[in-house]
């Protein structure tokens, strides 16, 4: 029997999803703007939190909505950065980042979040499944390092959909001179 409340993160976080990739032909308000109401010293930290444009639909319910521009405009100062990703914004069931990678990232296992991710733009190479061996607990509950044997190796690009379940071993490989930026909605397994 499927969890109700898991069914409903996941459902979600396709949803986001799918508004990102369809926001990109509508308007967009100034990311300027966005970025404006946030202090100097810590506009990199909460700049995406800061900026979202969360709008009520109802008396308990918001929308949060963040323009192509947006993530973009985030995805842009990564590459200036030494940050791979951004937390957009974190809930206890489930967190979205604005991920660009211009390097192959290292093997990660996550045991409690199922990864859902829409590449954005650029392309590279997801390796998952099989096992990993020589990895660390970086935090509880997620691995990362070490090599990844019997895994299928799959191209990524732009628009395409990758649901990675909690305890699946992978990683995002990045060919000289490519870069990968994308959304991912991690939602918290029960």
């Amino acid at each position: 029997m499927r969890h109700p409340r898991r069914s409903i993160s996941l459902y979600l976080a396709l949803s986001l999803l799918a508004a990102n990739m369809a926001c990109q032909t509508k308007d967009v308000r100034s990311v300027d703007s966005a970025f404006a109401s946030v202090g100097a010293d810590t506009a990199r930290a909460g700049a995406a939190r800061n900026s979202a444009d969360v709008q009520s639909v109802g008396r308990d319910t918001t929308v949060e909505y963040y323009t192509a521009a947006l993530l973009a405009h985030v995805g842009d100062s990564l590459s200036r950065g030494t940050s791979t990703g951004h937390v957009l914004r974190a809930h206890p069931d489930y967190q979205y980042l604005q991920i660009r990678r211009d390097k192959s990232g290292v093997p990660e296992v996550h045991e409690r979040w199922t990864d859902v991710t829409m590449v954005q733009a650029g392309r590279g190479t997801l390796l998952s499944g099989g096992r990993v061996s020589g990895s660390h607990l970086e935090s509880q509950g997620e691995h990362r390092g070490g090599t990844i044997a019997g895994g299928t190796s799959r191209p990524v690009g732009a628009g395409d959909l990758m649901i990675i379940p909690a305890g699946v071993p992978h990683q995002y490989m990045i060919a000289a001179g490519d870069s990968l930026r994308y959304v991912t909605v991690k939602v918290r397994e029960r």
